[in-house]
């Protein structure tokens, strides 16, 4: 028990390609059950050589097999290997200093037991399994008006925006309730009174885009989990690769300008509004806020699943979530050699267009050299991408 938890408390708190952090007593145990199961049961069945228990050994011998195996392959520190290694060896002693089986029994021992592990790394490291290019392109071609919905409804969304008064409010609710708790007077019938204040003033904002009613129906209808703005991929403007696009960007985002030349707020606001007029036609009125106008600009990934549970996959390989999804860019991004090309500003005030995030003809299988937190892409069309994302 104590190899078990030291070995995938241990691995499991460190990540196997990182190599820091802590791992915490929560995240050990329900490691460290399964890791020593294999030695537990062994000891009651390491004398058996017929009956059930004696395919009980023959099945002990095999996980503890693929827990050395694993752990010396995939793992900084080799020696956690030689635990497992020594219970296969004790496990496997009664067969060597017993009579001789006749060759078929001894071949379907060894076989059966090397047929699991063999299945056992072909489905953890080889087997892709998230839906086929084919599957996910087929079932965005049969809902495509939908998908195209979803996503404008995404990018026309306006929240409501706080007011003065709101803060405020806001403000007098935090200093009544820190001053109650002060003089130890806060009591519940007090603490329910500022609960309730508070959800009065979170109604004003209403529900968010993923959560209303209608959003909600659609995206059960096309068995979509979440959308929401990608994280990765940047800003993409109307006639994004135009000379005139890019100085405007350049301002705009204050790449590489001197802090006194900078843009605040609202001029930052007018000034996109003035110089790229066309990306604020066709949409409700946009606010003097820049979010409103990440809406506009930002790639929008839609995740598939239920709307309680995403479809997402594990895999030893990886040790991390896999999951198929499909990315929208505003604006058509242009694809060449195997990468969407993106603008890089340099401080010599020059911009080059260098390899943003890796297209592929096909996603059938795992990408080469797939890092952890990237989403690699095949097109669809102009603006709709197949994205096959790892988690971090």
């Amino acid at each position: 028990m104590g190899w078990g938890v030291l070995v995938f408390g241990v691995m499991y708190g460190l990540g196997y390609d990182r190599g820091t952090g802590n791992p915490a007593v929560g995240d050990t145990l329900p490691w460290a059950v399964p890791a020593a199961l294999p030695l537990l049961i062994g000891t009651f069945v390491a004398n058996a050589v017929t009956g059930w228990r004696r395919y009980l050994r023959w099945t002990c011998a095999a996980l503890l097999i693929a827990q050395a195996v694993f752990l010396f392959l995939f793992t900084w520190l080799k020696l956690l290997a030689l635990p497992p290694f020594l219970g296969v060896c004790l496990l496997l002693w009664p067969k060597v200093n017993s009579p001789q089986l006749h060759w078929r029994q001894w071949l379907l021992n060894a076989t059966l037991p090397l047929v699991c592990l063999g299945s056992l790394v072909w489905w953890q490291y080889f087997h892709f399994p998230l839906p086929s290019d084919a599957a996910m392109t087929a079932h965005f071609n049969a809902h495509r008006a939908e998908f195209e919905q979803l996503v404008k409804g995404y990018r026309d969304f306006r929240r409501y925006l706080p007011t003065a008064e709101d803060d405020r409010e806001e403000k007098k609710i935090n200093d009544l309730e820190d001053k109650l708790k002060r003089e130890k007077k806060l009591a519940p019938e007090a603490q329910r009174t500022i609960d309730e204040a508070r959800r009065q003033g979170l109604k004003k904002f209403g529900p968010s885009y993923r959560r209303r009613p209608d959003v909600t129906a659609l995206m059960a209808n096309i068995g979509a989990y979440d959308v929401a703005g990608a994280g990765r991929g940047g800003d993409w403007y109307p006639d994004h690769y135009s000379a005139k696009t890019i100085q405007t960007v350049k301002r705009y985002m204050d790449h590489w300008i001197p802090i006194e030349e900078q843009l605040t707020g609202s001029d930052r606001f007018d000034f996109i509004r003035r110089e790229i007029p066309s990306l604020f036609e066709g949409t409700p009125p946009v606010r003097d806020n820049m979010a409103e106008v990440t809406q506009l600009t930002e790639v929008v990934l839609i995740q598939m699943g239920t709307l309680k549970q995403p479809y997402w996959v594990t895999r030893w390989r990886y040790s991390t979530f896999l999951f198929k999804g499909y990315y929208h860019f505003p604006q058509p991004p242009r694809v060449e050699n195997g990468h969407v090309l993106v603008h890089d500003f340099l401080k010599s005030g020059e911009v080059e267009l260098v390899p943003g995030l890796r297209v592929f003809d096909s996603l059938d299988s795992y990408p080469p050299d797939w890092q952890a937190g990237e989403c690699v892409l095949k097109r669809i069309d102009e603006h709709w991408f197949i994205a096959l994302c790892r988690s971090y």
